[in-house]
């Protein structure tokens, strides 16, 4: 329908699909018609201007409309920068009870267009299992919890927080685990980890 030259009809309401899954339709289809609309700008690269606005909201709705969180990039730090710009620790050998910073960035995290901004509200927490795959201490971490004047596209969390003291030396498993509190999902990630003494 967008290319036979019908955009109002292919962005429809479809009844099956949820609010986030319209609207990523919606506006993927208007974007796309942008794109290659006859009577559009002449210029190509005009149209994409035109066209990615549409897109990024496209992109919102379906990050919204994904049943999970991807959290990646988990590392342990000495220090941190900005997103995406951290030292970590040359190897993750560690002593037991040591200071570090576990550094994550998560994508399809839900906003909520609130009276005061674009809210945010993620949880952590994490198993720590040993060698033979047992579990052998749970943290919850302290809620990350953010209202922004503009809607979050990137998003990182830094935990400051010391290695269990309970840790005999030896190789390890850190699951962290974050939870989306407000879309009601998750997601996890792994990093191996030695205890030296």
């Amino acid at each position: 329908m967008v290319l036979s030259g019908n955009p109002d009809a292919a962005v429809a309401k479809i009844d099956a699909r949820s609010r986030a899954e319209q609207e990523y339709l919606r506006h993927q289809l208007l974007g796309l018609w942008t794109m290659v609309d006859p009577q559009g700008h002449p210029v190509p690269s005009r149209r994409f201007t035109t066209a990615l606005p549409q897109m990024r909201e496209a992109t919102k709705f379906a990050a919204a409309a994904t049943d999970s969180l991807d959290v990646r990039s988990l590392a342990f730090c000495t220090a941190l920068e900005s997103y995406g710009q951290v030292k970590t620790f040359p190897g993750n050998r560690f002593d037991a009870g040591q200071q570090v910073i576990l550094y994550c960035e998560i994508e399809n995290f839900t906003v909520e267009d609130t009276a005061d901004g674009f809210q945010t509200h993620l949880q952590g927490s994490y198993d720590i299992f040993n060698a033979d795959n047992e579990k052998v201490v749970s943290q919850l971490l302290p809620a990350d919890k953010q209202v922004s004047a503009n809607y979050l596209r990137d998003y990182f969390i830094a935990y400051q927080m010391h290695l269990p003291q309970q840790l005999s030396a030896g190789t390890y498993r850190l699951q962290l685990t974050m939870e989306d509190v407000t879309g009601k999902k998750y997601g996890q990630a792994s990093i191996p980890l030695e205890i030296a003494k």
